[in-house]
């Protein structure tokens, strides 16, 4: 497949911001809630291990599939994967927004989780659409994105549930992922896809065994010491 030419400057310049944007987007779900585990708690009527779920549930999603959707941005073009997976993560994102009970901020989060593999797919499309002399710096951009995104969620969480309240930590990355779609479909030009890449495997049955397996282990850990004979669960998870 041929490869399109480069896009102009302006326009290349509006899709590293898009491709920013989706990374901080994405990211932000993956530290925010760590700091507020037990207002979450009291605000559901739940336990303080039952709602460490809610972050739990996003770092177990992210680290399964992510492989998965850079394998699937290989077969199919990172840019078509990445604007299918974004509306995902801001459901995720508006159901935790709106969630009634804990069940609900849990699926939410799991969703969420899978804008781990946004990365991969951002890096894919800026080696294909920015010019070899900009790309390292655009490169660089949404690298610190996403390390923006993990370090200071910690940082700001505080900050937004005192403006916004505790839901005010869906709505912001919501808001970052929403104006990333709109500019990804605007500026990003189509991308080729990987050659060689369709006649790959994607793992899927991996994914779904490390999945697995660190829920199990998560499961000894959090929840096993409490249910009926608590020594046969834990060795039975591990």
């Amino acid at each position: 497949m041929t490869e399109p030419g480069p896009p102009s400057r302006p326009r290349a310049s509006v899709a590293v911001a898009a491709l920013v944007f989706a990374a901080l987007g994405t990211s932000l779900p993956q530290a925010t809630f760590a700091p507020i585990i037990g207002r979450a708690a009291d605000s559901f009527d739940a336990t303080a291990a039952g709602t460490s779920w809610g972050l739990t549930i996003v770092l177990v999603v992210a680290a399964a599939t992510t492989p998965l959707i850079g394998r699937l941005g290989d077969r199919f073009g990172p840019r078509r994967v990445l604007l299918i997976l974004l509306p995902v993560v801001a459901l995720g994102l508006a159901i935790a927004g709106l969630a009634p009970d804990l069940g609900w901020l849990i699926a939410g989060r799991a969703l969420q989780g899978l804008g781990g593999g946004a990365f991969p797919l951002a890096v894919a499309i800026v080696r294909r659409v920015v010019p070899g002399r900009r790309r390292a710096t655009a490169i660089g951009l949404v690298t610190a994105a996403l390390w923006v995104g993990i370090g200071f969620g910690v940082v700001i969480a505080g900050v937004v549930v005192e403006m916004w309240g505790m839901r005010g930590l869906s709505w912001v990355p919501f808001g970052f992922v929403v104006a990333s779609e709109l500019l990804v479909l605007l500026a990003v030009p189509a991308v080729p896809t990987v050659a060689g890449a369709r006649g790959r495997p994607l793992g899927v049955g991996s994914t779904l065994l490390l999945a697995l397996g660190v829920v199990a282990v998560m499961l000894a850990v959090t929840q096993a010491p409490r249910w009926p004979h608590p020594l046969a669960w834990i060795g039975g998870c591990l």
